[in-house]
């Protein structure tokens, strides 16, 4: 025999949400605004390739705190509607493991993104910018840039998604185009391209 409070509770619960879903929607019809301050955190995995002198193989971990500034709306209409981002991101951990050894990095990145106004809680974006690493020990592999150099720059391009719990925190998840070389300061700047996966988790205020 069917239960009638399971039927209730199932209409409860579908009026609660569709009534969440009404109240929210105001929330993200419009680009973050000029001014928004944002602290995050983000974490993954990387791996390198083979694209151009690139080492592959060498896996990567990291961690990276993160502060932007929204400083610019753009577009009045889809799809271009969005906002513009500078970020400020800390590499307190860029941990690489290299055949038998393991290389300690640490730096900071510059980026900038462009995130879409889609009207709803997903949000796609695109980052990109450089940065500054720094490393220790240097590696024993011959064909590894972290021989070549324990000063590097990094550059990185990332789109993404992220996904508003409320109008103040979000989760992300993003694929980053990774590459570190020395800019030719050295002889031999084989560089290291790498593909890396990075979940995240934002205030904003």
């Amino acid at each position: 025999m069917k239960k009638p409070w399971l039927g209730i509770g199932g209409a409860v619960f579908g009026l609660w949400l569709l009534s969440c879903t009404a109240a929210w929607a105001d929330a993200f019809e419009t680009p973050l605004p000029t001014g928004t301050i944002e602290w995050g955190l983000m974490a993954g995995y990387g791996l390198s390739n083979s694209l151009g002198a690139s080492k592959s193989g060498i896996d990567f971990v990291t961690l990276l705190p993160r502060f932007g500034y929204v400083f610019a709306e753009l577009g009045e209409n889809p799809p271009w509607k969005g906002s513009l981002q500078a970020v400020v991101e800390a590499v307190p951990a860029l941990v690489a493991f290299e055949e038998s050894q393991t290389i300690y990095g640490g730096g900071f990145n510059l980026l900038l993104r462009y995130e879409i106004a889609t009207g709803t809680r997903l949000v796609p974006f695109l980052e990109g910018g450089a940065g500054v690493l720094l490393s220790t020990p240097q590696s024993t592999e011959p064909t590894s840039q972290f021989r070549a150099s324990q000063f590097n720059f990094t550059l990185q391009i990332a789109p993404g998604l992220r996904y508003f719990l409320s109008d103040r925190t979000a989760v992300s998840l993003e694929y980053r185009f990774h590459h570190i070389s020395d800019a030719g300061l050295t002889e031999k700047n084989p560089g290291i391209n790498s593909d890396f996966v990075l979940i995240g988790f934002s205030i904003l205020r």
